[in-house]
């Protein structure tokens, strides 16, 4: 948020901005407003939608991630169900790292099915912020 006071680059609102903020506060509105929207990307081989294909061809999971993220993407889904999928821990490990190489604020997320609690540990230890 460019007008944030807590961002050290913080700009000063314009008045139209200001204004709208005045109107929605006196009709009892003021968290009507809406927040940046977030660029989502989810990394996978195969989808369930076209069974047996592989329609994405690529060598390494972190490449894309990062190339992905150098075009603003906030968050970084990677599947790791092989089955379903066609990915595993190997790419959600080097979509962290290339991920966290060009930007410290993006999120890697593992994108799977928990059935079990060693699912949270193998994300955690491939440093995932999130499943």
């Amino acid at each position: 948020d460019p007008y944030n006071t807590a961002n050290p680059n913080a700009k000063e609102k314009p008045k139209d901005v200001v204004e709208r903020e005045q109107k929605l506060l006196e009709h009892g509105m003021a968290e009507a407003t809406m927040r940046r929207g977030s660029f989502i990307v989810d990394i996978k081989r195969r989808s369930l939608s076209y069974p047996g294909e592989q329609f994405a061809r690529y060598d390494d999971a972190g490449l894309v991630a990062e190339a992905m993220v150098r075009l603003g993407a906030d968050v970084v889904f990677v599947n790791v169900d092989y089955q379903s999928y066609g990915g595993d821990l190997s790419e959600l490990k080097s979509a962290v790292k290339a991920v966290r190489g060009v930007n410290d604020q993006a999120a890697v997320v593992m994108k799977d099915i928990v059935v079990d609690e060693i699912q949270l540990g193998l994300a955690k230890d491939a440093g995932a912020d999130g499943i």
